[in-house]
């Protein structure tokens, strides 16, 4: 089991934790960008991505009748919940723990 453990902890490091973070706007209903690419649906949308080591990720939302917004930004950033339980073995070190809040909201303002 001893040799297989080394394996194990490279394995963890390179696919790295999956997470999804919520992306709302109010009013819901709005396209969504993330980093210039296009998601699936309007919002709320969900926008997968793995964990890892601090960032910034860039959203654009834009709806009909309403002002698009640009460049809002989304930060990774390390975390300290369940997760950290992940330490106890040393099987994840926190330092590629670092993730998107779960849920990011976006006000929009109606065209005048």
């Amino acid at each position: 089991m001893r040799r297989f453990a080394p394996f194990f902890v490279v394995m963890v490091l390179l696919v790295g934790c999956r997470q999804n973070t919520i992306i709302r706007s109010e009013p819901e209903g709005a396209r969504v960008w993330v980093d210039q690419v296009r998601l699936a649906g309007n919002t709320p949308a969900t926008y997968s991505s793995k964990s890892g080591f601090p960032g910034t990720a860039r959203i654009k939302v834009a709806k009909e009748g309403y002002e698009p917004v640009r460049d809002v930004p989304m930060e990774k950033s390390y975390h300290a919940d369940a997760t950290l339980l992940w330490l106890i073995p040393g099987l994840i070190p926190y330092f590629f723990t670092a993730r998107f809040e779960e849920t990011v909201t976006i006000p929009m303002k109606k065209k005048s």
